[in-house]
């Protein structure tokens, strides 16, 4: 069985991760997803920002959701949270987290070719 929630690389991005979600979400994999992107972020050399890429008509599994981003939210190398394309969930979810959180690390983007210009503009600042 495939996972329904996955990281990976993002070519030509450094310090950009993708996780990638499906339209229906197994929480066993939710949660699998975010152990991986919490070893990734324990060795990275360099903060890196997570890019939130799904199904518009993905059905984001709340309670498990929210437990896996808590797991990392706070990271001292998590750059930030790069949501492409989001649906109107996970806009909630985004929403409900920065509130709550008092996070200003979670940007919505139309395209990940924004969220990746993004990325390079942040770059440049702080160079």
């Amino acid at each position: 069985m495939t996972a329904t929630v996955i990281i990976e690389a993002v070519a030509g991005c450094d310090r950009c991760v993708r996780m990638v979600w499906e339209r229906h979400v197994n929480p066993i994999d939710v949660m699998t997803a975010f152990r991986c992107l919490r070893q990734m972020l324990d060795t990275a050399q360099s903060p890196l920002y997570v890019m939130i890429v799904s199904d518009p008509k993905t059905k984001f599994p709340l309670s498990t959701t929210l437990m896996g981003v808590r797991t990392v939210l706070r990271h001292p190398k998590l750059a930030g949270w790069l949501i492409v394309d989001a649906n109107e969930a996970a806009k909630a979810i985004v929403h409900g987290l920065a509130l709550s959180a008092g996070d200003d690390r979670f940007h919505l983007f139309d395209s990940e070719a924004d969220a990746l210009a993004f990325v390079t503009a942040e770059e440049q600042q702080s160079a």
